[in-house]
C-alpha cells in the first residue's frame, strides 16, 4: 500500500491497482466529526477494529465529502474486493493525524510513524507536538 506525499496534508492511497488521493478539507474533518461517526477518536478506533464502514468513511470524506449513496457502496465493494486491514488502516491513521492538524502536514518525526511497520495504536507519541497534534494513544481527538 503507497502513501505518497502529494500536495501539503494529501495522502495516496491504492485499492485494487487503483490511486485515490485523500485531501485534507475542513469540510471532511466536519464529515467524521459529526454523527453518525461524531469525531475523529470513534472513526481511529473503528479502523483499529478493522470496521469496514470507518475504512469506507475516511475514504469517502477525502475524496469526495458529498459521494453519493451509489458511489459509497461501489467504494465499499473496492475497501472489501482490496482487503479490510492495517495496510490500509495505516494510511488513514495518518490521514486522520492530519486532519487533526489542521489539514497540514505532520512534523517529521510523527510522519515517520506512519511509515514504519507500526501495529497499534499506542506506538503513536502520546504527547503533543507542534500545538496541534492530538493524543493517539488514549484514542482522544
Amino acid at each position: 500500500m503507497m502513501n505518497g506525499k502529494l500536495n501539503a496534508g494529501e495522502v495516496n492511497i491504492t485499492l485494487s491497482g487503483e490511486s485515490f488521493t485523500l485531501r485534507p478539507t475542513m469540510r471532511a474533518h466536519n464529515v467524521l466529526s459529526r454523527p453518525p461517526y461524531s469525531g475523529l477518536a470513534k472513526v481511529r478506533q473503528m479502523l483499529m477494529d478493522e470496521n469496514i464502514d470507518g475504512f469506507v468513511a475516511v475514504i469517502a470524506a477525502g475524496i469526495n465529502p458529498s459521494m453519493s449513496a451509489k458511489d459509497t457502496e461501489k467504494l465499499r465493494e473496492r475497501i472489501w474486493d482490496n482487503g479490510v486491514n492495517w495496510d490500509l488502516a495505516r494510511p488513514l491513521m495518518k490521514y486522520i493525524a492530519i486532519l487533526n492538524n489542521g489539514g497540514r502536514d505532520l512534523p517529521p518525526e510523527i510522519d515517520a510513524i506512519f511509515d514504519d511497520d507500526m501495529t497499534t495504536v499506542n506506538e503513536v507519541p502520546s504527547h503533543q507536538q507542534h500545538g496541534r497534534i492530538e493524543d493517539y494513544s488514549e484514542g482522544n481527538g
